[in-house]
């Protein structure tokens, strides 16, 4: 009944994976159909962003899956590594620019020229800006806008995505970042990927909110990140990533190297025992027969003379 049990609890994670490949499939061959919106009409081209929008909005709903079980089980961890977030962000509005024309929204990056460094996990800070441009496309009306761009300040970075919508009431401004929480209740999704953006952004130490006048009034969606700091002389000596690796290396090799000396030990002392003394036979003493008498009904014992050592009187 137990492996049962385990299987129904990884029922929703294999399924999440089975359908991740054909929506894949969907969304590839919809961008491969959009890069020749010239050979196609113009009803073909809206069916066909059409389609993108869907596959990547239930794509969006598997990762959220996915990333609500990590959390759940305690698994949810960061890949660091150091980039420009700016190329980042640049390369995010990019992807979402069809998605934004295909609803009639204008959906524009303002770069204010900085190149900042950051130590984070690049996929899951993409992951947080595509889920706020999804919610700010969903939410805003054709002929509106949104505008995404960054600033630096007191040691962090702080990435804005501000639109012209529906705006979030003040009411429900903190709780739309809880699971299964959405803004009106009708927005459609699963509630998940506000509180999704918050894990990420928490174990990266920044923080996440929103700013709203109220209903239809547009909304700024925000998240901080910390700048990267200066590497030590350590981290300049060696790659980034490479120290703390080469730190658990020499610690399995110490461990290793105990484990060895105490198992050669053990193994000397229950294997190589010492060799007992042997008493040497002298035959020069022994008597030449046994007399019958100390032997009731048997004949004489006689002894060969051809015995090493031995020799008659």
């Amino acid at each position: 009944m137990l492996w049962r049990s385990e299987a129904r609890k990884d029922l929703p994670l294999k399924l999440v994976h089975d359908l991740r490949n054909p929506l894949s499939c969907i969304s590839g061959y919809s961008r491969i159909l959009l890069r020749s919106l010239e050979k196609l009409s113009p009803q073909h081209a809206d069916f066909v962003k059409r389609i993108l929008a869907s596959s990547q909005q239930a794509m969006g709903l598997l990762e959220d899956l996915m990333d609500q079980q990590a959390i759940a089980r305690g698994s949810f961890n960061l890949n660091r590594t150091s980039f420009i977030l700016e190329g980042l962000l640049e390369e995010v509005v990019r992807e979402f620019e069809v998605v934004a024309q295909a609803k009639g929204v204008c959906l524009r990056w303002v770069s204010d020229g900085n190149q900042t460094p950051i130590w984070a996990d690049s996929k899951r800070i993409t992951q947080v800006l595509s889920n706020l441009l999804a919610n700010a496309i969903r939410h805003t009306p054709a002929n509106g806008s949104i505008m995404v761009s960054s600033s630096v300040a007191q040691e962090q970075v702080r990435v804005q995505v501000q639109d012209t919508g529906e705006g979030v009431p003040l009411e429900e401004q903190e709780k739309i970042f809880r699971p299964f929480r959405r803004a009106g209740g009708n927005s459609g999704g699963l509630g998940l990927g506000l509180s999704i953006c918050r894990e990420i952004v928490s174990k990266h130490r920044g923080g996440i909110g929103v700013l709203s006048q109220g209903a239809d009034k547009g909304a700024c969606f925000y998240f901080t990140l910390p700048l990267m700091q200066e590497p030590s002389q350590q981290e300049r000596e060696f790659p980034v990533g490479v120290l703390p690796q080469l730190r658990w290396v020499l610690l399995a090799s110490m461990l290793i190297s105990l484990l060895a000396v105490g198992f050669h030990r053990t193994a000397k002392v229950s294997f190589s025992p010492e060799p007992e003394p042997r008493v040497p036979l002298v035959l020069k003493d022994a008597p030449r027969s046994i007399p019958p008498q100390e032997l009731p009904g048997m004949r004489r014992l006689q002894i060969p003379s051809s015995l090493p050592g031995y020799s008659h009187p």
